[in-house]
């Protein structure tokens, strides 16, 4: 038995690729990831590169290696997940065998759906979906907020006042109410012992 690799190729817009196919012997269509068993001289994701592009027609520019598995306890065979991102769509390469293979692209939360109500036939797909899930959950929240507006000058603004001025005339193109100025004072003259202003 060989090792294998299986992709979570998601691309910019949240969407999953997701295969699907007729399989007779295990009773009806079931979905499955991309990915397959890895051949002489390749490394596990020299691999996952192949599988992706062969069953998917997508080649990716980001591959984050999401944990290995082994496949049986009677086995020193593993799978291998990754998250691919980064993708160019292209057309299927399919081997021959792989002609039923049809190209879905799913929600992550759908694909996730689809594995809980058993939806998979192989467990790598389920496997692989859930630490695909927590990168992206973790990657999201390690985001920082957009920082609020800040008025060009400082301290807060009277909410009575606009943004152009406390003066400015704030009616409506219908509202011909007169507005008279605001009309200030000037301080009075502070008179000294002699009666003169100072």
């Amino acid at each position: 038995m060989r090792d294998a690799s299986v992709i979570v190729a998601r691309d910019a817009g949240g969407m999953v690729a997701v295969l699907a196919a007729e399989f007779p012997r295990h009773g009806g269509a079931y979905v499955f990831l991309p990915g397959g068993r890895r051949e002489d001289g390749e490394t596990p994701e020299e691999c996952a590169r192949r599988e992706l592009h062969e069953e998917a027609g997508v080649t990716a520019r980001a591959w984050q290696p999401l944990g290995s598995y082994a496949l049986t306890l009677d086995s020193t065979a593993r799978i291998h997940l990754f998250l691919a991102e980064g993708l160019t769509r292209g057309p299927q390469q399919l081997t021959p065998g792989e002609e039923g293979f049809t190209l879905m692209w799913w929600p992550m939360p759908a694909a996730i759906r689809a594995a809980a109500e058993g939806r998979f036939l192989l467990q790598g797909g389920p496997l692989a979906l859930l630490p695909a899930q927590q990168v992206i959950t973790v990657r999201a929240e390690s985001i920082p907020a957009s920082a609020p507006s800040r008025s060009p000058r400082h301290g807060p603004r009277r909410t009575d006042e606009s943004p152009a001025g406390p003066d400015v005339d704030r009616r409506g193109p219908g509202d011909r109410t007169r507005v008279r100025p605001t009309r200030r004072t000037p301080p009075k003259p502070h008179a000294t012992s002699r009666g003169r202003a100072r």
